[in-house]
């Protein structure tokens, strides 16, 4: 098993163009084949067609800030177009003849859900024009919930290890060796310049402190370990805060989306069942008129079968069928005779007029009974629209407050750090000035034992003559 990502896009009709139809040849512009493609499934799409599948997940994309509107998802940060996410899963050519759709399709729908895809819509397909079996599984990056953007970090690592596990589970490592000693490498940390290449690079040292440290090293600072030490223990816990804020930020904007889905599922819950109550109950408002007009054609019917058994009640049959005609047809052209000389000479012909008169009889009352329950689902909407409106308000309102909020918080967290850079800043330039005035007064040369001790004679006499002085104006004075 060999998963191979692909470069992420923005075209999902560039994408199906070239996994939905045959390689184009030199030459060519475009190929509209399809020859090599055996099968295509799809996932979280209404849709089996691939060509309608990919269309839907192109309008997916293309509406992902309005996803995000409505379900109260901030739409701040940078914005990506790369929506189109495609990685293959090959397998050995060996397989071939025993690798079933079903596996390749376990094997794809577990790849979808290491990499935190579940929710999104994808296209899986299936290619036959290589020795080796694979598939191609297309993702859209944009979720259909919420128009947020799939995170990709990772994913080659991810599929990696997945890959390892599958080839394990199926006894074959066999097939691809080099796997395991590549994962054992990730998993070691020795400081071999070979095995360190499968490691993203580390230091101890904190980035945000990487200028004081160089220049407490060049000024030999003696405290700057002990500086370093303090100062990242204060960073942690404001990272560790700062993630702690993220986390409780995305928490109560998913709270506040999954709230207010919440209350529009009420309000249009409530809404259809109240359509059908108002249909059961206009139902049976409704039905004693039914039967009442079901009573009426089973007697007319008996009466007009009665009739025809004899030669007067044939004419009154011809000329009830004008009238029922005329009723039905008022612009007829026919005249009252030569349409009853019509039905007069086919029994056949008074029996449909009879069952036309019936029926229309029937979709009148269908049709007031329809009105009706029309007016009554009219104003249940109406009063769910105005429900919805408010919710959407109260939903707006409660999205600023918090908003408001977390900009509080965020503003904040922002005043600890500029804080705590401050402090980290005076404390490495107070280290650095003691450690350069330590290092000038080591410098300087120390005078000899008898200029030292005849500056300490040069000061005592001075100490000893200032009151003298002071008496002697004294004594002036008197």
């Amino acid at each position: 098993m060999i998963p191979d990502i692909a470069k992420k896009g923005a075209s999902f009709k560039g994408a199906l163009a070239y996994y939905l139809h045959d390689k184009r040849e030199a030459g060519e512009r475009e190929r509209f084949t399809s020859e090599r493609v055996a099968w295509t499934e799809t996932r979280n799409l209404m849709t089996n067609d691939p060509e309608m599948a990919g269309k839907v997940m192109a309008a997916t994309a293309m509406d992902a800030d309005r996803l995000k509107r409505d379900a109260g998802v901030r739409n701040t940060g940078r914005k990506s177009d790369q929506s189109v996410y495609a990685y293959t899963l090959s397998w050995h050519p060996d397989e071939a003849p025993t690798l079933s759709r079903a596996e390749m399709m376990r094997a794809a729908d577990e790849t979808i859900s290491v990499l935190g895809a579940e929710d999104r819509q994808a296209l899986i397909v299936c290619h036959d024009d290589r020795p080796h079996p694979h598939v191609h599984v297309i993702v859209n990056r944009v979720s259909p919930e919420d128009g947020r953007m799939l995170a990709t970090g990772n994913d080659r690592l991810k599929l990696s290890q997945w890959a390892l596990g599958y080839r394990q589970a199926r006894g074959e490592e066999h097939y691809c060796p080099k796997r395991a000693e590549n994962w054992d490498m990730r998993l070691s940390r020795h400081d071999d310049n070979e095995k360190l290449k499968y490691w993203r690079a580390e230091s101890d040292e904190p980035r945000s402190m990487a200028e004081d440290i160089k220049k407490a090293k060049a000024a030999n600072d003696p405290k700057a370990e002990k500086l370093v030490s303090e100062f990242k223990k204060k960073l942690a816990k404001l990272s560790a805060d700062g993630k702690a804020m993220k986390d409780r930020h995305g928490a109560e904007w998913k709270d506040l989306g999954k709230g207010y889905r919440a209350r529009k599922d009420q309000i249009y819950r409530q809404t259809e069942n109240g359509i059908q109550d108002v249909r059961a109950n206009i139902k049976h408002a409704y039905r004693p008129q039914w039967q009442e007009l079901g009573r009426r054609h089973s007697r007319e019917r008996r009466e007009f079968y009665a009739r025809e058994t004899r030669v007067s009640g044939k004419i009154r049959n011809a000329i009830d069928a004008v009238v029922h005609a005329r009723k039905l047809d008022p612009d007829s052209s026919r005249g009252f005779l030569g349409g009853a000389f019509n039905y007069l000479t086919s029994s056949t012909k008074r029996a449909d007029a009879l069952e036309r008169l019936h029926k229309a009889q029937v979709r009148e009352l269908s049709a007031a009974q329809r009105a009706e329950v029309g007016a009554a689902i009219k104003s249940l909407k109406g009063e769910r629209s105005a429900l919805l409106s408010s919710a959407r308000g109260s939903f707006l309102s409660e999205r600023a407050a918090l908003i408001q909020r977390q900009a509080t918080d965020k503003q904040q967290l922002k005043s600890a750090w500029r804080r705590h850079n401050d402090e980290r800043k005076r404390a490495f330039e107070a280290s650095r000035g003691f450690a350069k005035s330590k290092q000038e007064s080591k410098e300087r040369p120390e005078p000899s034992r008898g200029a030292a001790r005849a500056e300490q004679n040069r000061a005592a006499r001075a100490g000893r003559k200032r009151p003298g002085r002071s008496r002697k104006r004294s004594r002036k004075k008197e």
